[in-house]
């Protein structure tokens, strides 16, 4: 049976001792007055041996019980509890996208099925299909070699035919985000399939079974979320979600149209092709923004300086360049010293960088013009009035790490009218495996990791819920966009 809590083993020396107590308690009540359990005696050598062996099969029997529990099991054995429950294993998938080229030839030309193609970081594709009338700014396709989120090339990445027919440039440009490209499963993904199977009991076409095909597709869908007679009796929508991504802007769960063909087949082998009775969409992203305050235990060994600066609310403003701009504080505070390291959250980065303060100018009490030496990691993509500011903190990057995952976890809201509730309510119902809300819960489990956090509560955040929306639009789910951590008075 699952234990619902670790259990603390005994080692051989723990289990000997025991035993050997209680032979000892029982030659005291049969009044032997020196118990015959001295080292190298018979009841010391078979306490010994016995001993052993309870390590042992107690710490199998832990394991055994690790491994049939699917909230626990891991690797092999989660696989195995797969197969028992009947699911299919999902694949990974190779990366496909569109190259657009160019020639020299006088006359278009016509390319051949499979060019090789080499890619950054030594990855390698090819050509699909043979093309013809290829002429300069032409358009062909092609997939990678190797399956793996690692061969989603972006937009613009510059990538070289190997061995190029006669009058076809080697160099050829990446023309969309490439988003079809999949990892093997992993095991948070398992799990979440074999829990749908035991707690929902998919049959026949309730939504217990239309959830169950939806994630056997492809693990470019995340997850997948059932919304019962939006459309009348006997209809349902099913609302997709991908894993987090950066979207440029900030995180995205949208779900690529080929990931939703890709479902829309499986539910056409197993259901219908009737779309008003069985709607497949993805969810829309509604971004968040939001300040946290911390209090840091011994703080001086976490805040980059003595005393943090600011500890208002602050924001990028009037940049002159990435560093020559202004920081604008929320109310009125003491100018930051030259020396003072700050960070910002790069939205185009999805991460917080720092900066040394070079020079300081006071404009107001609530505004200063600063000029920095450069940021951390690098040139930055993007810097702009708006950009969140604050303090410095030594463990940023791990606490940045922690808010997007907490964020990628969470689901769409609802999308039914009031009239329809409770018949049309999403399924599963919100819960704490599935949760909507950037509330308590989602916020414990930012913070709970890091022991040297006190004491923090949301300073600000312009969305705690997806907003609900009717049946005719895709259900909304919280990303983050806009993160900081400011000094907890």
């Amino acid at each position: 049976m699952a234990q619902a809590t670790a259990v603390k083993l005994l080692t051989a020396k723990d289990w000997k001792q025991q035993i050997l107590d209680d032979i000892e308690l029982q030659a005291l009540d049969a009044d032997v007055a020196v118990p015959p359990t001295a080292e190298g005696s018979h009841f010391d050598l078979m306490a010994t041996a016995d001993a052993n062996a309870l390590a042992m099969l107690t710490a199998n029997q832990v394991l055994l019980d690790a491994d049939s529990d699917p909230t626990r099991a891991t690797g092999d054995a989660l696989d195995e509890l797969r197969e028992a429950a009947g699911l299919p294993e999902i694949t990974t998938q190779a990366a496909s996208g569109y190259l657009q080229v160019g020639t020299t030839a006088l006359n278009p030309l016509v390319t051949p099925d499979g060019m090789r193609i080499l890619c950054p970081g030594a990855l390698t594709a090819k050509s699909v299909g043979s093309q013809s009338g290829v002429i300069t700014g032409s358009i062909i396709p092609f997939v990678m070699s190797t399956p793996g989120i690692q061969g989603n090339l972006k937009a613009g990445t510059k990538v070289r035919f190997t061995d190029p027919i006669s009058g076809l440039n080697s160099d050829a440009v990446v023309t969309a985000d490439m988003t079809d490209g999949t990892d093997a499963e992993s095991d948070t993904r398992k799990r979440r399939r074999i829990m749908n199977r035991r707690q929902n009991a998919p049959a026949a076409d309730n939504w217990g079974r239309l959830r169950e095909v939806a994630l056997s597709a492809t693990t470019a869908v995340d997850n997948a979320f059932i919304y019962p007679a939006l459309g009348g009796a006997g209809s349902c929508k099913t609302v997709l979600t991908a894993p987090w991504r950066n979207g440029g802007s900030g995180q995205t769960r949208v779900v690529t149209a080929q990931s939703i063909a890709l479902v829309r087949a499986l539910y056409e082998d197993n259901f219908s092709t009737d779309d008003a009775l069985y709607h497949i969409e993805s969810s829309v992203d509604e971004p968040v923004d939001t300040r946290i305050l911390i209090r840091l235990q011994g703080s001086a060994a976490y805040w980059a300086d003595a005393t943090p600066w600011p500890t208002v609310n602050a924001t990028i403003s009037s940049v002159v360049s990435t560093t020559n701009f202004h920081i604008t504080c929320a109310s009125a505070t003491t100018a930051p010293p030259v020396g003072t390291t700050v960070m910002i959250w790069s939205v185009a980065d999805l991460a917080f960088r720092t900066a040394v303060l070079q020079t300081v100018y006071t404009v107001t009490s609530t505004e200063y013009a600063v000029t920095v030496a450069g940021w951390s990691g690098g040139a930055l993509t993007s810097f702009t009035d708006g950009l969140y500011l604050g303090p410095a903190c030594k463990n940023a990057k791990a606490y940045g790490d922690k808010a997007l995952d907490v964020f990628g976890g969470l689901t769409p809201g609802e999308g039914c009218l009031t009239i329809q509730k409770p018949r049309s309510l999403r399924r599963p119902l919100e819960s704490q495996d599935e949760p909507m809300a950037y509330g308590p819960q989602a916020f414990n489990q930012m913070i709970s990791p890091f022991p040297e956090i006190t004491s923090a509560s949301i300073a600000y955040a312009n969305k705690t819920a997806p907003t609900a929306v009717n049946p005719d639009t895709a259900p909304n789910v919280l990303v983050l966009r806009n993160l900081m951590f400011g000094v907890m008075p």
